[in-house]
């Protein structure tokens, strides 16, 4: 989200992680730092392609691209407000025609260089920088046109070109935005808030004017608007609730669980590779000393990876042993 002060300070910070609690809690922090290095690559070597094919349309779209690895980043949180919206958030945006193009565009040079890669666009993660026209209004030196440059979020950049081609006075409703789209609900609410509602940024004009989005709010172009400085940055409006709901806090925990399953079980194995055989309780008692620095595992989560692996034959239970005990199998 470009809002680091220093990725040295960050990189030196993920050094001592790496230090205290090891390669497998600093694993998907160093790949999300690959991931954005190769991207600062991918974004010049496209606008290299694109200068080579000599694209002569001076309207065209500059794009800076983040490629992230789905296993790396935790885009379920960075998603925020689509959780918990069903299907809904699972549809495809409906990109304008002339951001469409430039999509497309990429992916088939992103393909070229990487085949067998699928990308999954993530508009809930991206901004935009739009420049906008506004009418001529009287002023001190004479009629004159209103230009600002509009940092907003993708969302609200696809809202905003839709109004490109309405003719003056003519409205969309929220349904008609909706429909046109396929932003879901709640993106779509909090952006046209920001952009209608919110007295510094009211690009757009809501009519009723109320803080409640409804479906059949009228939206106009806001001819008459006035901004302080050429650059304006158009922020969203927060969602409110800021606590896990039930159902997410259940994910959280499937997922912690799913995480640690990995860990406990590399954990055991590299006990019994060094030990060759131990017993049941000195297992449990070392799995617990060796993970005490990353967290504190469950006993019966323990128990459940060392059966797992027993019928996985990496481990064998010792028929003859006085106590449950376990053997290594290399």
């Amino acid at each position: 989200m470009n809002k680091s002060l220093s990725n040295d300070v960050e990189k030196q910070m993920i050094s001592r992680m790496k230090i205290e609690l090891g390669n497998n809690f600093t694993v998907k922090l160093e790949g999300m730092f690959k991931d954005m290095a190769i991207s600062e690559e991918l974004t010049s070597g496209y606008k290299e392609h694109i200068a080579r094919l000599g694209d002569p349309d001076p309207k065209r779209i500059d794009l800076a691209i983040n490629v992230l690895t789905s296993m790396t980043w935790p885009l379920e949180i960075m998603a925020g407000s689509q959780e918990g919206e069903g299907n809904e958030a699972k549809k495809q945006c409906i990109y304008p025609a002339e951001v469409d193009r430039i999509k497309m565009g990429f992916e088939k040079y992103y393909s070229e260089k990487h085949s067998g890669r699928k990308l999954s666009w993530q508009p809930n993660m991206g901004t935009a920088d739009v420049r906008a026209t506004f009418p001529k209004v009287p002023s001190k030196d004479g009629h004159k046109e209103r230009k600002h440059e509009l940092n907003v979020s993708t969302y609200a950049m696809i809202i905003l070109l839709l109004f490109n081609d309405l003719p003056q006075g003519v409205h969309l409703t929220f349904e008609d935005i909706q429909a046109a789209t396929n932003i879901p609900t709640n993106e779509l609410v909090r952006n046209l808030q920001s952009l209608a509602i919110a007295p510094k940024t009211r690009i757009l004009l809501k009519e009723p004017m109320s803080k409640d989005v409804k479906p059949q709010d009228k939206f106009f172009f806001n001819e008459g608007f006035q901004g302080k400085f050429v650059k304006i940055k158009v922020g969203v409006v927060s969602s409110g609730n800021k606590v896990e709901a039930e159902g997410e806090r259940h994910e959280t925990e499937r997922k912690n669980n799913d995480s640690r399953g990995y860990v406990i079980e590399a954990a055991v194995v590299r006990i019994m590779k060094q030990r060759k055989d131990l017993a049941h309780a000195q297992l449990i008692t070392e799995t617990l000393q060796l993970l005490a620095q990353q967290f504190k595992p469950d006993v019966n989560m323990i128990k459940k990876k060392i059966e797992s692996l027993i019928e996985r034959e990496y481990l064998e239970r010792i028929d003859d042993a006085p106590v449950p005990s376990y053997r290594y199998l290399a």
